[in-house]
């Protein structure tokens, strides 16, 4: 656990009555008051759509499409950003305050090389010099070399991408660095090394840092204090020891006690047993004393597996000029028939390649894809239909996936007509509210566009979409990594009862805890290949590799 803040600390933030409501008024976040210190790390915490990014932009005087600052102030250095005018908020960002997003490809130009885009940041304080360009990859765990600042964003790693979103953010030494989801879809090492940095800046006062977070297990590692949100509203707040250890809110206590750990996921069930999602439940505060945290008990191999997808020797390479980076070497891989084959590594092992690969959006320079005895064409138009419809691909972030001008039904409803063209418009209708209850979608959110929806709710949307094609391989990349934990529990629970049902998935992941309570197997990959393949608990309690040994070893825990 992070040290307590000093008392002595100089106060950099005040926010007072905060509020944000949408086009018709209705309020999304509420009276939020926090206070921040230099050189401290303040956690948000709380699940999907209780405000936590909400909040974080406003803090920048920003808020999504339709929304705006009704009132309240965010007092930075004696000035309310919350009270200027759009021009004057955007001159203070970047000087005074930055904000790190959750995907560092979303800050970062793909056209751009490093160097050019920390020099853009640099440019605010007049130092775009190569020699102040080396020197804030340096303060970030980066190479401080030339080279290194020639590279283009696609040829780093996520943690690396991550890492210098940080660098720019830090480019003008602003007074408060807001980070937004920061670790989320890195893998538990590279996870390590962000929320270490993220420690020691805030230890030499660089700033004082907001973490918006989901995952208690790294608050706890990385804040001093702590504020849980729930419907717009901070609920509590407090150190990490107070709130995590001693929680006074029931949302707080059932919060605590679900947060996964490296022994499986926990989910919150009513008083039948059965899963509820926490942000969408109901009533007074006194309601949550009626809900209890369970244990999903890990999966047995499956029984006589009957092969669906085989891979033989998969091997794929990137080329640059006249150089190639292998990505893949000699991969092989079965999955069966109601058979959740979990894959992790950590970030840059090849684990996204392998399953777009399999969705055959990347050819591969060697090997073979075998489906339900076929061979499957290497690119996904040459495939036929039904092979195209019988494997579905999940993406981590929807917000790549999902069309920014659809509303959740119109992007559900236009998968039904892609594969089934002759649906009239009542059985399409029908078909995309199954998908959205099955996902555990409210359907008036059908109704919304992406930028409406919470991040958990537009990765509803993103698995609804995958199952109204009726797959038979669901291809899972990072699909929870963004959620929090009691959606992320029914989700798991909700792909734990499809490949019962007799779908087959290949669940891409950096979190043990959620594949030790969905995979049958595990495949670790390492450097482009597979390294160890077993039953999920043969491999996560009697590693044989010494790399999955230190994957198992990195994996937070919460410390109060």
């Amino acid at each position: 656990m992070a040290p307590e803040p000093g008392s002595s600390s100089a106060t950099v933030m005040d926010v007072r009555a905060l509020e944000v409501v949408t086009r018709t008024g209705r309020p999304i976040i509420e009276d939020v008051a926090l206070t921040l210190r230099r050189g401290e790390v303040l956690a948000v915490v709380g699940e999907s759509g209780s405000g936590k990014t909400t909040t974080a932009l406003a803090l920048l005087g920003a808020t999504r499409g339709g929304a705006r600052i009704s009132r309240g102030q965010v007092d930075i250095g004696g000035r309310d950003i919350a009270a200027l005018r759009e021009a004057q908020q955007r001159a203070l960002r970047g000087r005074v305050i930055s904000y790190v997003p959750q995907d560092p490809s979303t800050q970062l130009n793909p056209a751009h090389r490093i160097g050019r885009q920390l020099g853009e940041a640099l440019a605010l304080v007049d130092r775009d010099d190569e020699a102040s360009q080396q020197e804030l990859l340096t303060r970030v765990n980066l190479p401080g070399e030339a080279a290194f600042l020639r590279r283009y964003p696609f040829e780093l790693s996520g943690g690396q991408q991550q890492r210098v979103a940080i660098a720019m953010a830090l480019a003008a030494s602003p007074e408060i660095i807001v980070l937004d989801e920061p670790t989320t879809g890195l893998d538990v090492t590279t996870q390590q090394r962000i929320i270490q940095l993220v420690r020691e800046l805030a230890d030499a006062g660089e700033a004082g840092f907001v973490y918006i977070s989901h995952d208690l297990a790294l608050v706890s590692e990385v804040a001093d204090r702590v504020a849980v949100m729930f419907r717009g509203k901070v609920i509590e707040t407090g150190t990490v020891r107070e709130v995590l250890g001693a929680p006074k809110h029931p949302f707080t206590r059932i919060l605590a006690a679900s947060a996964p750990g490296p022994h499986g996921v926990n989910i919150v069930a009513n008083e039948v047993g059965e899963a509820v999602d926490v942000e969408a439940s109901d009533g007074p505060a006194e309601a949550w004393t009626a809900l209890r945290v369970e244990a999903l008990p890990p999966r047995m191999p499956v029984a006589d597996p009957v092969g669906v997808l085989e891979v033989r020797g998969l091997a794929v390479s990137y080329a640059r000029g006249r150089r190639a980076r292998n990505v893949l070497a000699d991969v092989n891989l079965t999955i069966a028939a109601r058979e959740c084959v979990g894959l992790v590594g950590e970030s840059g092992s090849g684990k996204s390649t392998l399953g777009r690969t399999i969705a055959g959006l990347v050819a591969p320079t060697a090997g073979s894809l075998t489906w339900a005895g076929h061979e499957l064409a290497a690119q996904v138009r040459r495939r036929q239909r039904e092979q195209v419809r019988g494997i579905q691909l999940v993406y981590q972030n929807p917000d790549r996936s999902l069309n920014p001008r659809e509303t959740g039904f119109e992007a559900i409803a236009r998968a039904v007509r892609s594969f089934d063209p002759k649906v009239g418009a009542a059985a399409r209708t029908d078909r995309v509210h199954a998908a959205a209850d099955r996902v555990r979608l409210p359907r008036h959110l059908l109704g919304r566009r992406p930028t409406e929806l919470s991040g958990g709710e537009k990765q509803r949307v993103a698995i609804a979409r995958a199952l109204v094609a009726l797959p038979e391989l669901l291809i899972c990349d990072e699909v929870t990594s963004a959620l929090d934990v009691s959606t992320q529990a029914t989700i798991i629970q909700l792909l734990r009862e499809l490949s019962d049902e007799g779908l087959a998935i290949l669940y891409i992941t950096h979190d043990l805890g959620a594949v030790r309570s969905l995979a049958h197997r595990i495949a670790v990959l390492n450097q482009g290949e597979i390294c160890e393949v077993g039953p999920c608990e043969d491999v996560l309690d009697r590693p044989q590799d010494p790399y999955t040994a230190e994957l198992i070893a990195s994996t937070p825990l919460m410390r109060v």
